[in-house]
């Protein structure tokens, strides 16, 4: 019987082992996806070891892996400016940032967390180069370059963020706000040039009308001065005789005109 319970004891321990060997076999290796980063922790020490997408081995129960994503991360940030011209600006941009996967140890050591990045490193840049960029322009140039405003928003940003190890992929303005006040002012401007705009237009259209008839009426002169040389030229004689066989109807005169001998004939008599 204590012969049975001590091979018990060792069947026991060993299966204890096999299982603490499988857990450790096991928890050797571990998986960096596509569009990650690996580290290892050891014993709370970060690794200088970065670990790409693929199977990858660790020292059980001395390692932890921390997995941080490269991928673009989108954002939307409501911030707030004046422009050069004193105006308030409301502004709302998209943003997409990526972690620079050779600077991922930086990042974690600094900053921690993805979302510790947004807060820390991205929003507080962001309002602060918002401001700087639109109190370079005035209100109405925010508005007709905005694509130049997108683009030096994007460059200050990341002169901002890479020494923190995160890359500004695109920065772009979704929609600029004004003061009411300023907003009627802007319409009331845009009113009053297209009003303008549809007058001169109407003035270019009479203006090419009137040059028209002008012309037509130069033609016309031009056809008369050349008719008249030729009826000059021919004593007229001729020219009348055209004239007289282009309005003929082809039908005979039924009366002739004329004093004495000539006197009015009724051709329909005669028959």
């Amino acid at each position: 019987m204590k012969n049975f319970e001590n091979q018990f004891i060792k069947l026991s321990g060993l299966v204890l082992w096999g299982i603490i060997a499988l857990i450790g076999l096991f928890s050797s290796f571990f998986v960096v996806e596509s569009k990650e980063i690996g580290l290892i922790s050891r014993f709370g020490s970060i690794q200088n070891q970065t670990y790409w997408a693929g199977l990858h081995f660790k020292i059980p129960f001395a390692d932890s892996v921390i997995v941080y994503s490269v991928q673009n991360i989108k954002s939307s940030i409501q911030t707030q400016g004046a422009s050069k011209d004193l105006q308030n600006v409301d502004a709302s941009l998209a943003i997409n940032y990526a972690i620079i996967p050779t600077k991922a140890k930086e990042v974690y050591t600094t900053l921690w967390t993805l979302r510790d990045v947004e807060n820390k490193i991205i929003e507080p840049s962001v309002h602060e180069t918002l401001k700087s960029v639109v109190s370079q322009f005035n209100a109405e140039e925010l508005i007709s370059k905005r694509a130049e405003v997108s683009l030096k928003i994007q460059e200050q940003l990341q002169k901002k963020i890479e020494k923190y190890g995160v890359k500004m992929m695109d920065a772009n303005i979704v929609n600029f706000q004004f003061s009411k006040s300023f907003a009627d002012a802007i319409e009331n401007k845009v009113t009053i040039e297209q009003e303008a705009l549809s007058e001169k237009n109407k003035l270019e259209k009479v203006k090419y009308e009137a040059e028209q008839k002008i012309v037509a009426a130069k033609a016309e002169a031009e056809q008369i001065r050349i008719q008249a040389e030729a009826i000059q030229k021919q004593g007229g004689k001729e020219y009348v005789k055209l004239k007289f066989i282009e309005k003929w109807n082809g039908e005979l005169p039924t009366t002739i005109m004329g004093e004495g001998a000539n006197a009015i004939l009724d051709l329909k008599d005669t028959k």
